[in-house]
């Protein structure tokens, strides 16, 4: 799925702090604005950064979006963990200030939102997953196999085999996988 951009973030985030009564925390504030993005699942909800494993991926990108507001002085970021619209985020609500404030207007128009290097990673790794599905789709029952065989050797597995295609109640392939000083002996189904 592709996370929505960080400009397209900002209206939904300033009207969940508004309608929160001006001010909110951020356990409150993330589950909200998440609602205006129905195209978001409970996986992408939950995803870790790959480069910090403990920090939630929507969170840090609603994050950037609340600090790119309080660069703008739409967003007051003086209380830790409380997030409060200003006056001059209640204006651009009420549609009187434009998308992209703090630019020269000859620069970047108010119509041409920006578009930030996180916004490009995130769009990225969705057209990646994408191609990736597509192509595992396309690979027939004897490649998918094989391809299996090369990923679980990437997570460990030894001595791998793919079985020839006779009664071999359903299994794909042997391997072997150590764990510590024990090797276990294994077989593998692959599914499609």
């Amino acid at each position: 799925m592709a996370f929505p951009k960080q400009y397209e973030i900002e209206i939904p985030l300033l009207k969940v702090i508004e309608e929160l009564g001006g001010s909110g925390k951020t356990t409150d504030i993330y589950p909200r604005v998440a609602k205006h993005f129905p195209q978001l699942t409970e996986e992408d909800l939950i995803a870790k950064l790959p480069n910090t494993p403990t920090t939630n991926k929507w969170q840090n990108l609603v994050q950037w979006c609340r600090q790119g507001l309080v660069v703008k002085g739409e967003i007051d970021g003086s209380t830790r963990g409380i997030w409060k619209i200003t006056p001059k985020g209640r204006e651009r609500l009420k549609g009187k200030s434009t998308l992209v404030s703090n630019k020269a207007p000859d620069l970047f128009p108010a119509t041409s939102p920006v578009i930030n290097l996180k916004d490009l990673v995130y769009q990225n790794e969705s057209e990646v997953k994408n191609r990736i599905i597509a192509e595992l789709k396309e690979l027939k029952a004897k490649e998918f196999e094989q391809f299996c065989k090369s990923f679980l050797q990437l997570l460990g597995y030894q001595q791998l085999e793919v079985t020839s295609g006779g009664p071999d109640g359903g299994i794909d392939g042997h391997g072997q996988f150590r764990q510590g000083v024990v090797t276990i002996r294994s077989a593998f189904q692959a599914k499609k």
